[in-house]
């Protein structure tokens, strides 16, 4: 397990983040990101690979959470991640390098779930602390 903030884990070998606190229906939007489309599938589900691949490219992984604005509906979370990375991520074999890099997250509520995340990581700033960039299609 992973501290995420305050209550918060990852469970490193189901990739479980918070699966309670994400709507069976949950999305993620992202832009295309090193040759990705949006998650595969919707739901806790959906979250699983991309916590396991973290997880497995960086196995001391650790998250930060530096702030979480909330209003009626919506939250907004500024976070950095962390770690060593030994194994491979994005096609990139394992560095051993220590990196950090920061993202953003706002998240819509449905009650006490949440239904939608839009987010933004600084690929590119782990990209050059690493050394290279990931082959592109």
């Amino acid at each position: 397990m992973v501290a995420v903030g305050e209550g918060a884990h990852i469970d490193r070998d189901t990739g479980c983040l918070l699966p309670d606190r994400l709507q069976q229906r949950w999305q993620k939007h992202v832009g295309r990101v090193i040759g990705q489309a949006q998650v595969e599938r919707p739901g806790p589900e959906g979250i699983k690979p991309i916590i396991r691949s973290l997880s497995q490219a960086f196995p001391d992984v650790r998250i930060v959470i530096h702030d979480l604005i909330q209003v009626p509906g919506q939250i907004a979370v500024r976070a950095e991640i962390s770690g060593t990375h030994h194994g491979e991520l994005f096609g990139i074999a394992p560095t051993g390098k220590q990196v950090s890099f920061r993202l953003h997250e706002f998240h819509a509520l449905d009650g006490q779930r949440v239904t939608t995340t839009w987010h933004m990581e600084d690929w590119f700033g782990l990209f050059l602390q690493i050394g290279q960039f990931p082959a592109q299609p």
